[in-house]
């Protein structure tokens, strides 16, 4: 006759003790029962695997999308993963990666890539090997696994443009940086001369991503007199506080200040801006350099 032990993921640090030599050792009666030690050793040992199962990869932490792609042919490099722990049917298993690169073949349903949409990029065991996935579905709110599916691990996401291509970029950590060099001006272009002296939303869904709120953005004032300074004004939308990030001008004609700065966006990855308007407004051009997941 056998009886189950059902782990329970916990560790509560007390010390395990067993039977002295000489002592009897019974199932479930004597000083130290033996079901009582594999208990605690079933329960610290289901502690273990959870401090490590579905937690981000440990690695080099780098990804990377090429320029240069289209909708059908594009370049994701996906640096060495030390140690990833993935589920299939019911197990676990550690996987390690030297690095490498995937494409195309990997979207989820086949095809190519959808214009103006994010797709993300998740590991998995396919059939006891390490592979990858690449697909329209966010992560879940822990930020680790694909929503709906804890067979996948996130390992990063890129935008694509108008025309299905992505948009290169490159992470390191919980740090994404766009590739300026290797895209249109317009690409990660979110604002273009804005003279709006009300605080004015502005949209930055097509270039961070719906599970951050935290954006890098490039932001140029450019002024239009050359009579007295004004400023550019930003702030997270929908904030009523009276501090907000103030852009100085000055009074030069066709003068310009460009800061490269952090900033809040709300639920819906929108900040808003505004121009002083002393004698005449300035304009205010933002792009996106960047977030943090």
């Amino acid at each position: 006759m056998t009886a189950s032990i059902t782990p329970v993921s916990q560790h509560d640090g007390t010390t395990i003790t067993r039977a002295a030599a000489g002592e009897r050792m019974m199932m479930d009666g004597g000083t130290a029962p033996l079901a009582t030690v594999l208990q605690k050793l079933a329960d610290r040992a289901e502690f273990a695997k959870d401090a490590v199962a579905f937690g981000r990869p440990i690695g080099a932490g780098t990804f990377s999308v090429d320029s240069g792609g289209s909708n059908s042919s594009f370049t994701v490099r996906i640096g060495s993963i030390s140690a990833l722990v993935l589920y299939r049917n019911a197990g676990y298993k550690v996987f390690a990666y030297a690095g490498g690169t995937i494409g195309a073949s990997k979207i989820s349903g086949g095809g190519n890539l959808a214009n103006s949409d994010w797709y993300y990029v998740y590991a998995y065991d396919n059939a006891g090997a390490l592979d990858f996935e690449i697909s329209t579905t966010e992560p879940a709110a822990n930020g680790c696994t694909k929503n709906g599916d804890t067979t996948r691990i996130y390992i990063g996401c890129f935008p694509t443009l108008s025309t299905g291509a992505p948009v290169p970029l490159r992470k390191v950590g919980n740090r994404v940086v766009y590739n300026f060099a290797g895209s249109a001006v317009a690409d990660t272009r979110v604002l273009n001369a804005g003279n709006a002296t009300s605080n004015t939303a502005v949209d930055l869904a097509g270039l961070v991503p719906s599970h951050t709120q935290l954006a890098t953005v490039r932001a140029e004032a450019v002024s239009t007199t050359g009579s007295a300074n004004n400023y550019a004004f930003l702030r997270t939308e929908g904030e009523s506080g009276a501090d907000e990030i103030a852009i100085p001008v000055p009074s030069i004609n066709a003068a310009s200040t460009t800061q490269v700065l952090d900033i809040i966006t709300d639920a819906d990855q929108d900040v808003a801006y505004r121009v002083s308007n002393f004698t005449s407004s300035p304009t205010l051009t933002l792009s996106v350099h960047g977030f943090y997941e």
